[in-house]
């Protein structure tokens, strides 16, 4: 099995960059989307200054557009789109145009209970649409809520996997050979990163 990468999504306050410095996660997700861990530009700003180089930042998007993405990547606030909504394979292929080999796109994808992998879209399946990466999440994303992992089972793309992953299901996470497990609230206590349950999650994923 390959190394599994990690991506510790929702950072919003210089106490949690401190805290995935010393975990060195491979991601951190930078969330500009609605959302209690919401950042500003400015914000992301400060919190990209303070980020270990090694670390991957991702912006995360829900419904923004294009144009709004592409000057956010601009400013250099990160390094992949993740792009949750409605997105046509021309937007993506938009995107890529406008900043080039210097930004991936991580494509997320709400599973329910109708999932199947075998009727994926074909830009979700071929790296020709500008697709870089999938990830699977529960239809509200940040809401610490999983979805029927088993249904991933059929999946060929890499991809990263979301929603409700935590230290206590980890094993089972880690047995789908994910390309990265992505985290937010379940390294989280009372709504707020809390640093040793990130720096105990990156361990144990390094370690399987």
């Amino acid at each position: 099995m390959s190394e599994i990468r990690v991506k510790i999504c929702g950072l919003f306050r210089d106490e949690d960059v401190a805290a995935v410095n010393v975990a060195l996660p491979d991601y951190v997700g930078f969330v500009f989307a609605p959302s209690r861990r919401q950042v500003t530009p400015d914000e992301a700003a400060r919190l990209r200054a303070q980020l270990d180089g090694r670390i991957v930042p991702v912006g995360v998007f829900v419904e923004e557009r294009i144009e709004r993405i592409a000057e956010l990547h601009a400013q250099g606030l990160f390094e992949y789109a993740q792009l949750h909504g409605a997105y046509l394979s021309e937007q993506i292929d938009e995107l890529k145009r406008r900043c080039g080999a210097s930004l991936e796109v991580i494509r997320a994808v709400t599973v329910d209970e109708g999932f199947d992998p075998a009727l994926l879209p074909v830009e979700h399946t071929s790296t020709a649409h500008g697709i870089d990466c999938l990830l699977f999440d529960y239809r509200r994303p940040g809401s610490g809520r999983r979805f029927d992992w088993g249904l991933l089972k059929g999946v060929q793309r890499p991809y990263f996997l979301a929603g409700g992953v935590t230290r206590e299901n980890l094993d089972e996470a880690l047995a789908l050979a994910p390309f990265a497990v992505d985290v937010s609230s379940g390294v989280e206590t009372d709504g707020l990163k809390d640093a040793r349950k990130i720096i105990e999650f990156v361990r144990r994923v390094r370690q399987a």
